[in-house]
């Protein structure tokens, strides 16, 4: 069994600093046996009035 942890960045202030976090979150997460489901990306909204966020992302890590 799989635990997925969905990422939501609400507004993005600095894409380059985000882009440098990046490299150093990806070995923290495969440290940890987590894999990236989904990469970030721009959701395209349905529906609604509410902010749509800058960034959305989905990890997997595996079950202790």
């Amino acid at each position: 069994m799989s635990v997925h942890v969905a990422i939501i960045i609400h507004k993005m202030k600095n894409e380059a600093a985000f882009a440098e976090y990046r490299k150093s979150a990806a070995s923290a997460i495969a440290k940890h046996g987590g894999s990236l489901i989904t990469p970030p990306s721009h959701p395209l909204k349905l529906d609604g009035t509410s902010e749509t966020p800058a960034f959305i992302t989905l990890l997997s890590f595996p079950s202790k």
